[in-house]
């Protein structure tokens, strides 16, 4: 890999959290009951974006996913995914003006073993990931507890993500840790109308910089907490599902951001579903962000020596505003078999922040997100 250029340590989560195109945002599963029959899954997610003259990064990724359901009160989910990253850095977002190449790779894997009591669901995964120079192990555990009468249930869990990083061409062994919290509530309001509310918070420590940037020096400690609301409606007449989300966010490292999302699951018949959806997002920069404009001793504008101890040109630590619109299309071929293919248009401007730090110098993002899916329930 360049010596410019570090991937994210999820290659695919990072290239699309980068963009606002997925953001952060954590679902709570309601108490059940166990499922009844087996099911298989297989996806293929292609990402691309463009800078101004620039064809600069591209991602795909297969995945396959497995349900099974284990003598009656037990159920486990597998899952295993593979990522190939290539593609060119950020323009006027390194030490020079010119976009890096680059390339990489990941593979991840992860089991969830569920068990069913009555109104109680108590879950218990763990995740691992790796890449040449970035390996992940996470631990998590999950309980939804629902009420007599079933239209209220309470989501609790917590977790825990262990990762050990190394840089290609430098002497360098880092680690980072972080525990997660979460509680939340779903809550039915009428026999067509349902809401969830849910806080999270991450509290980690390590190392947060990026070693293959030249001035990139952050924090050894994030704490991260997200307010996420939920409001889906059903309308009879029509057989549509109305899907509102709200998520605010901060963290310690000074960044806020708001995300809305607006979904419309209408039914078309003959096992058709056409769901389009719009998305906008914004985000404020780092305490510790600077421009990408530099002087010739290649400092950033504005950037005191010796003033800050922390720096970062990281375009994922400023200021921007991302749109985006999508369509989803599923087709229910028999009781077995489910089709779905969508297409995501993504774009990323410095003056769609809400915020009042703007950064002029970030240059322009489009992306586009392809993802097909085949599932098979037995």
């Amino acid at each position: 890999m360049s010596d410019n250029i570090k991937a994210s340590p999820t290659i695919l989560l990072a290239a699309l959290s980068l963009s606002g195109i997925l953001p952060a945002v954590t679902s709570t599963a309601q108490a059940e009951d166990a499922p009844d029959k087996a099911e298989i899954s297989a996806k293929y997610l292609r990402y691309r974006d463009q800078q101004p003259g620039l064809d600069r990064l591209t991602v795909n990724s297969p995945s396959l996913s497995l349900s099974l359901p284990l003598a009656g009160v037990w159920s486990l989910d597998a899952g295993l995914a593979a990522d190939q990253v290539s593609g060119a850095s950020p323009r006027y977002h390194t030490a020079v003006s010119s976009a890096s190449k680059m390339s990489d790779s990941r593979r991840a894997a992860d089991l969830k073993l569920h068990r069913y009591f009555e109104r109680v669901k108590l879950s218990a995964g763990i995740a691992y990931s790796t890449e040449h120079d970035y390996d992940s192990t996470a631990l998590s555990l999950n309980a939804s507890i629902a009420s007599e009468d079933n239209n209220t249930t309470w989501n609790l869990g917590v977790g825990n993500a262990s990762d050990k990083i190394t840089a290609t061409g430098r002497v360098l062994k880092e680690e980072k840790n972080g525990n997660d919290f979460l509680i939340g509530v779903s809550q039915v309001l009428s026999p067509v109308d349902i809401a969830q509310l849910t806080f999270t918070h991450t509290n980690a420590h390590g190392y947060f910089s990026d070693a293959y940037k030249s001035l990139d020096i952050r924090p050894r400690e994030r704490q991260q907490t997200a307010m996420l609301l939920k409001y889906h409606h059903y309308f009879t007449q029509v057989d549509g599902t109305l899907r509102l989300n709200y998520r605010h966010y901060h963290d310690s490292f000074g960044i806020r951001s708001h995300t809305v999302n607006l979904e419309y699951a209408q039914s078309l018949g003959a096992g058709w579903t056409v769901t389009p959806m719009l998305r906008l997002y914004s985000q404020s920069a780092a305490d510790f962000y600077f421009d990408p404009v530099y002087t010739f001793l290649y400092i950033p504008v504005g950037y005191k020596i010796g003033g800050t101890q922390f720096v970062s040109e990281d375009q994922r630590m400023s200021a921007f505003g991302g749109r985006s619109f999508g369509l989803k299309l599923s087709k229910q071929i028999d009781p077995h078999w489910q089709v779905d293919a969508s297409l995501e248009r993504y774009r990323q401007r410095s003056d769609w922040t809400f915020f009042e730090n703007r950064r002029p110098a970030l240059a322009s993002l489009n992306a586009s997100v392809l993802q097909v899916g085949l599932r098979y329930r037995y």
